[in-house]
């Protein structure tokens, strides 16, 4: 991105504007302003005057440029005549562009500058052509589940609503109609959001002549050396900041649960339950907060969005403040591992159980889970190799339609078993699918193969180790045991005389 020339851009505009879904870059652009500028994110909208303008009166008085996230894209109108120059950075949907720029009401004409990296070469299709397309490819894809997981059933399944695993996101299951269905919606928008984000430099021009007029393109912006060091240096400081204010405010965690509610002198059943059992009253936490800062801390780092992840999974997922503060700040891609584990084995102790719970339920991923717990035992060994076999015979089984890569594989078997990793050197060739309590015979050459080995079925005290949680710590023990019971409760009367009691 070439920061400087936006920069530029703002500084030379009467009025401007700035999308882009990077919050560091945006308050390093508004500090490099020579205009009052004001930074709109999801996290700090409720905070921003000029936010409230813009609610309140539709206008931007006071301020000459908004940096904004796609907060702000839908929604609001901005009556500002005065506006000059809108930037939108990194945003390759021409909707979400047109969307933007209609935002702004009253407008003669604006120089809209849009940047973007882009590929050297792309396939070209009818974009409406290519979604048809992919929406047949989830029909036939939702037809060959519903053929595969309707073989034998004498009769239509009942019982809980819950599935082991998370396979597939072009269908999906109607448990009303026992049956699965393309998703419209998700294949018309991955399809639309994939096919902008594959385009060349010339053909995103193509596109944006549908909606706007005198298109010039302008190649290989030379990036300011002295900029990028400075915009650098700025995020670092800001990302230690961040670090610092998060150890800061996990000392006060327990006066954080509910925060978005405490600040509107709201409470849910659940933070008054919670507040009681802790012996804390709104307005001494409220007093807490001004006392300590909170507000400005939260505001001044956008860690909003954190807090209130935060306050869900104490209030609502009855995890431990420790257990909830850890899973809140760790990566979007550990988090999901994490409970996608919880799911599994919720799964598989309400089988454990109630044996007739999941009786007659023929559904695909209720098939994969059992195959791969069949085929994958304690002991077994596998390699990339074998996983990349595996995939190929599901998608015999199932069609071509199936799309079942060794990557998802991995992740699935991850979230059943705990496994062992290491590298040896290129294995001899087996006739087997599986290496079962050995490890097979070295070559004499450089080549190294990971091996991975299934230790054991993923317990809750492995979850918690991975947490980092004490096995004195119950809530997760309590979470689960909620969970269960919630969907239990989903059974009429009948059901659980069928099911639970085993009068089947």
């Amino acid at each position: 991105i070439d920061t400087k020339a936006i920069i530029d851009i703002l500084n030379k505009s009467n009025n401007g504007a700035l999308l882009m879904n990077d919050t560091k870059e945006l308050k390093y652009i508004s500090s490099m302003l020579n205009k009052k500028s004001d930074v709109i994110t999801a996290d700090t909208k409720e905070h921003s005057k000029l936010y409230d303008k813009i609610m309140s009166c539709s206008k931007m008085t006071g301020y000459k440029v908004i940096l904004n996230t796609t907060t702000l894209v839908a929604g609001v109108n901005i009556n500002n005549p005065k506006i000059t120059d809108i930037i939108v950075v990194g945003i390759k949907d021409i909707g979400t562009i047109k969307q933007y720029v209609a935002r702004f009401r009253n407008l003669k004409k604006v120089n809209v500058h849009i940047f973007n990296n882009y590929k050297e070469d792309c396939e070209i299709y009818d974009i409406e052509w290519l979604s048809n397309q992919h929406m047949i490819s989830a029909i036939n894809l939702a037809d060959s589940y519903n053929k595969e997981s309707k073989k034998n059933i004498p009769f239509s399944p009942f019982g809980v609503n819950f599935s082991p695993l998370n396979i597939d996101t072009n269908v999906y299951y109607n448990k009303q109609e026992s049956t699965y269905k393309a998703d419209t919606i998700y294949v018309k928008s991955q399809t639309y959001k994939h096919y902008y984000n594959s385009r060349t430099f010339e053909s995103f021009k193509v596109l944006l002549e549908e909606y706007f007029y005198n298109i010039e393109l302008i190649y290989d912006l030379k990036i300011d050396e002295e900029i990028k060091e400075d915009k650098n240096s700025y995020k670092k400081e800001l990302k230690e900041l961040q670090e610092e204010t998060i150890e800061q405010l996990e000392k006060h965690k327990d006066i954080l649960v509910g925060y978005d509610e405490i600040k509107k002198n709201k409470r849910s059943y659940n933070l008054m339950e919670y507040q009681e059992v802790n012996n804390l009253s709104m307005e001494q936490v409220q007093k807490d907060y001004l006392k300590l800062g909170i507000h400005d801390l939260i505001f001044n780092n956008s860690l909003k969005s954190k807090i209130k992840l935060y306050s869900k999974y104490v209030l609502e997922d009855y995890f431990s403040t420790d257990m909830a503060w850890n899973i809140a700040f760790m990566g979007n891609r550990k988090r999901g591992g994490i409970f996608a584990k919880i799911n599994t084995l919720i799964y598989r102790e309400l089988k454990e159980e109630h044996p007739n719970i999941f009786k007659n339920d023929n559904t695909i991923e209720v098939r994969m889970y059992e195959w791969l717990t069949n085929e994958f035992k304690e002991g077994v060994s596998y390699t990339q190799e074998h996983l990349e076999i595996l995939a190929e015979s599901f998608r015999i089984t199932f069609g071509d339609n199936w799309a079942f890569t060794s990557k998802k594989l991995s992740e699935i078997l991850n979230q059943i078993y705990v496994v062992s990793s290491s590298q040896i050197k290129t294995v001899n060739p087996v006739e087997t699918l599986f290496y079962r309590n050995i490890i097979p015979t070295a070559l004499t050459n450089n080549k190294k193969t990971k091996i991975n080995t299934i230790k054991s079925k993923i317990k809750l005290s492995d979850i918690k180790k991975e947490l980092g949680c004490t096995s004195s710590n119950l809530s997760l023990d309590l979470s689960i045991k909620k969970r269960k019971s919630k969907l239990l409760n989903q059974l009429d009367d009948v059901e659980k005389k069928i099911l639970l009691e085993g009068i089947f």
